[in-house]
């Protein structure tokens, strides 16, 4: 697939990950709609750089939590840009739920943002994708099959979101490809202690931690290779061997 004119679609496009894949992808001719929940103003810069590198830029907030919310975001982006060609979806949920203090609200939280909002945003996508071709990339995480210690929704909305990947990848066949990209420790949450970090990067095989642009390059690949469906790529400096 050429980058050349495609509408890339890309949820939580305004902070970490997300962000560093717009302005990556920003380099080609796209046009770009670029979700955000409620980085306003990292939206409002990204617009900025958009329209700087005259692309065509579509910014709008959507809770992904609410399927009325997604369509909607889906209907507008492709009024205002056509057709989506790519979806890539990044925004997530982090935060601890240990398994005898998870909240029931916590557990429907997690799981919406993480699992609910990426199965629907395929669906809302695949209604055009499925009649002239697509690409679906899922950004879930290295624990997707590692578990990890007092974050059990979030491990198990992510490894979810990877069989998601080959249900859909099953189902939109042969027009959609669909693929997951599994990050390992790349950026860390604001809040995360520095002795979860080291012992994060103690526990790769690389024995350092990745950056942005590993994730950047994984997606390129899936992208460029049309000949991969269903597949989860881990990106994890060898942490998910150990």
């Amino acid at each position: 697939m050429e980058l050349k004119n495609k509408h890339i679609l890309i949820t939580g496009a305004a902070r970490r990950v997300g962000r560093a894949i717009a302005d990556h992808l920003l380099q080609w001719d796209i046009r770009l709609t670029a979700h955000f929940y409620r980085s306003k103003k990292e939206a409002q810069s990204l617009v900025i750089q958009a329209e700087t590198q005259k692309r065509a830029i579509f910014c709008d907030s959507a809770d992904l939590r609410e399927v009325s919310e997604i369509k909607s975001l889906v209907e507008k982006s492709q009024q205002a840009l056509g057709p989506i060609d790519i979806l890539i979806n990044c925004a997530s949920a982090f935060y601890p739920t240990p398994l005898l203090q998870c909240s029931e609200m916590q557990w429907d939280d997690i799981m919406q943002a993480n699992l609910k909002g990426q199965f629907f945003m395929a669906q809302a996508s695949a209604q055009q994708m499925s009649k002239r071709g697509g690409l679906i990339i899922n950004i879930a995480d290295t624990h997707a099959s590692i578990p990890m210690k007092n974050y059990s929704a979030y491990c198990i909305s992510k490894a979810g979101l990877v069989m998601m990947t080959k249900q859909l990848a099953l189902e939109l066949a042969p027009a959609v490809r669909v693929n997951t990209v599994s990050p390992g420790p790349v950026l860390w949450p604001e809040d995360l202690s520095a002795s979860v970090q080291e012992k994060s990067v103690a526990q790769t095989l690389l024995k350092r931690m990745g950056c942005p642009k590993d994730v950047i390059d994984a997606i390129c690949f899936l992208i460029q290779n049309d000949y991969v469906t269903g597949q989860n790529l881990v990106v994890d400096g060898g942490r998910s061997l150990v």
